[in-house]
């Protein structure tokens, strides 16, 4: 991607910003946050998510989000693809990621597709080891059986992906 590309997309990225927040309409957080996250899914444009500021905003979403589940899944995902990026992953820690990501399991209406963002959220976070770190302190993952199989899913791909077995998440028995 060209300089100028680069800029444009920043520009782009920092204009979204504003629609991020919680006085604009749901509709119209939910196109903004489905640009960032389609911005994040590419290589060449992670970057311009990043340093248009977006990372804060999208914490702020997924522990706001409330009865907006559509904002809330496509926040986590935007953080999630933006995790694909190793050089990322510490940035969305720091910045309460991890936390805003357990804040949405913890949600007493939790539908399975929020659930599902979170939960591939924090398996592209499982390789920061401050990431690592706040799931542990706060006791790991608990799930329901519901969702122990999209888990499983996730834990045989990243077995896949030749990732060390003893960095995953510990399961106990219900």
């Amino acid at each position: 991607i060209s300089d100028q590309h680069y800029d444009q997309g920043r520009e782009l990225a920092e204009a979204l910003l504003p629609f991020l927040s919680d006085p604009t309409p749901a509709c119209v957080a939910e196109l903004a946050i489905e640009v960032v996250k389609n911005m994040a899914r590419h290589d060449c444009l992670r970057g311009v998510v990043v340093e248009g500021g977006l990372i804060p905003a999208l914490v702020s979403v997924c522990r706001g989000a409330g009865a907006r589940a559509k904002v809330a899944e496509e926040s986590a995902r935007a953080l999630g693809n933006i995790a694909l990026d190793e050089a990322y992953e510490l940035q969305i820690v720091e910045r309460g990621g991890t936390q805003a990501l357990l804040h949405l399991l913890s949600a007493d209406n939790l539908s399975s597709s929020v659930a599902d963002a979170a939960y591939e959220a924090l398996a592209n976070l499982i390789d920061c080891a401050a990431a690592r770190h706040i799931l542990a302190a706060k006791g790991g993952i608990k799930v329901s059986r519901t969702t122990l199989e999209l888990i499983c899913r996730a834990c045989r791909a990243l077995a896949l992906a030749s990732c060390d077995r003893e960095q995953l998440i510990e399961f106990r028995r219900f």
